[in-house]
């Protein structure tokens, strides 16, 4: 959830010393741009990126339009390839076979302006929950970042955990986040 869900690729990268790639999917192969009067493609980096070792951050894959996740399947199955059909002749990219693809996606009623995972796709990763972090390691992370009060801190993070605790029952409908707990921190 939040902040801390980016983390976990960036540390990835570091411990296997690639590179990291962070994208946005709404266009993996390219645009099309007027120069000179008329309509050229101009190919996306991803294209590029992804024949070469590393890991790719698909952020919140679930807010990507659906055109743009059917193109990226077939990078993440068997064939790990991809497809380009709109340049002339039709481009067949290779994934790079140390090429690793990492999505993250705020799941659930509340997330406004997400899509339904197609089954297909999510089934092509891992699917990891990212749990709240405990009160003491949360408040580690507002003093190391923010430098506030231990005390300060342990009080943002209690008031958070029992939000949190009243969203998990049904009480409340919607929960404090870790980048709401870091805001209030910085302030």
């Amino acid at each position: 959830r939040s902040v801390g869900m980016l983390l976990m690729p960036y540390w990835a990268a570091i411990s296997s010393q690639s590179s990291t790639l962070h994208f946005t999917i709404s266009a993996l192969l390219g645009v099309h741009r007027i120069k000179d009067g008329k309509s050229v493609f101009e190919p996306a980096q991803f294209l590029e990126d992804i024949q070469r070792p590393g890991v790719v951050l698909l952020d919140e894959i679930n807010r990507a339009p659906l055109n743009a996740l059917n193109y990226l399947m077939s990078c993440l199955d068997g064939t790990r390839e991809m497809r380009n059909d709109y340049v002339s002749p039709v481009q067949t990219v290779k994934v790079h076979p140390e090429c690793v693809f990492v999505a993250t996606a705020n799941i659930g009623a509340e997330f406004v302006g997400t899509n339904m995972l197609d089954p297909a796709l999510s089934s092509r990763f891992f699917r990891l929950q990212m749990e709240y972090p405990t009160v003491d390691d949360e408040t580690a992370v507002l003093v190391s970042r923010y430098g506030i009060r231990k005390t300060d801190a342990i009080n943002i993070c209690k008031v958070a955990k029992d939000i949190r605790d009243s969203y998990a029952k049904g009480d409340l409908s919607t929960a404090v986040t870790v980048r709401q707990t870091l805001m209030a921190a910085k302030l």
